[in-house]
């Protein structure tokens, strides 16, 4: 409706599927850890457990972005030398232990722009999402709509020129993206058209109008400016400097220890068993766990919305670390 959600069919089935592949990989890795540690744990296996629960944690926060992420987007080298001079420069002043930069193609999925850090202690890295760095511009022309522009051949460039939006293709797409960073305007620069640029760009573009495809314009226009992505990065560093992704950890790690230790008190219990309809001697630990976690369902709700707030309240605190550093107003609505 709002133009953000760049999602295809094709796309969604083959996140669907790779999910689907990853969940049950984990389910027949995990369960029979979880099963025999609580088994060879004895009265204690909540302690062993809960240890267990944490080094998989660290285990993935390696593996994740490492391996499963690229499963996902394309993840490449920033590009864009300029830009990052200035995020290092940035960094180095902030004490910010950054060793890679990245981009990733986040434009495939959505429109919206997003940045991230992860890694461990001295061994940072921060991902920007396309959307930051370049504007893309989809125009569906399988309706038979006239495109809307005429393109500048003078040059090795094409320029948007004759802007029309009434019944066209662009104006389909400025209907919904008007005001946005990524509306079409006259005097436009098209670098790039379904991902050709140079001598195969005009080529891609005539091929693609004939045909009534689907038009991918990267626009020389930047969806932002330098200073609103310094501002943006500051804004995640401060995460990193209020120890946020830590406390986090921290909150989890307590909070797991409970849910193992409280479910050690009622893991053999037959009435418990017997109310959901099972036979005290079906006491098996995933059935066991199940149950316990459906009857904690509500706290655990409670302890969700708990998470909400905090996580509110460091959102506001990086916003404040970024206004700080005097990188306040690229923040700030216009």
């Amino acid at each position: 409706r709002h133009g953000f959600n760049k999602m295809t069919v094709s796309l969604f089935i083959t996140d669907q599927l790779k999910s689907f592949g990853l969940a049950a990989f984990f389910i027949a890795l995990l369960v029979p850890i979880v099963i025999f540690v609580v088994h060879w744990g004895g009265e204690h296996f909540y302690i062993y457990i809960w240890a267990v629960a944490q080094l998989l944690i660290f285990v993935f926060m390696f593996v994740y972005p490492s391996f499963i992420m690229p499963l996902f987007n394309k993840y490449e080298s920033l590009k864009d030398a300029t830009l990052r001079n200035e995020i290092e420069t940035l960094a180095k002043s902030l004490l910010f232990p950054l060793t890679k930069l990245f981009q990733v193609d986040g434009s495939k999925r959505s429109s919206h722009s997003n940045a991230f850090m992860f890694g461990f202690w001295k061994n940072k890295r921060i991902v920007l999402f396309d959307t930051l760095l370049e504007s893309k511009v989809e125009l569906d022309l399988t309706s038979g709509l006239p495109l809307g522009f005429e393109p500048d051949f003078a040059t090795d460039k094409l320029v948007v020129k004759n802007l029309s939006t009434e019944g066209t293709a662009v104006g389909k797409w400025n209907e919904v993206h008007r005001g946005r960073l990524d509306e079409i305007k006259g005097g436009d620069t098209i670098l790039a058209v379904n991902g050709e640029s140079g001598d195969k760009m005009r080529e891609k573009f005539e091929t693609t109008v004939t045909d009534k495809g689907t038009l991918v314009l990267t626009l020389e226009r930047k969806p932002y400016a330098m200073e609103e992505i310094l501002a943006i990065l500051c804004h995640e560093i401060g995460h990193w400097f209020h120890a946020h992704v830590l406390r986090t950890l921290v909150i989890t790690s307590v909070h797991a220890f409970i849910l193992f230790r409280l479910y050690a008190f009622v893991m053999h219990s037959s009435p418990m068993f017997e109310a959901f309809g099972f036979s005290s001697g079906d006491s098996g630990v995933v059935i066991g766990l199940a149950i316990f976690m459906l009857i904690f369902s509500p706290v655990e709700t409670v302890v969700g919305m708990g998470m909400i707030v905090m996580s509110r309240k460091n959102e506001f605190q990086a916003d404040d670390f970024a206004v700080k550093q005097g990188r306040g107003q690229p923040l700030s609505l216009p």
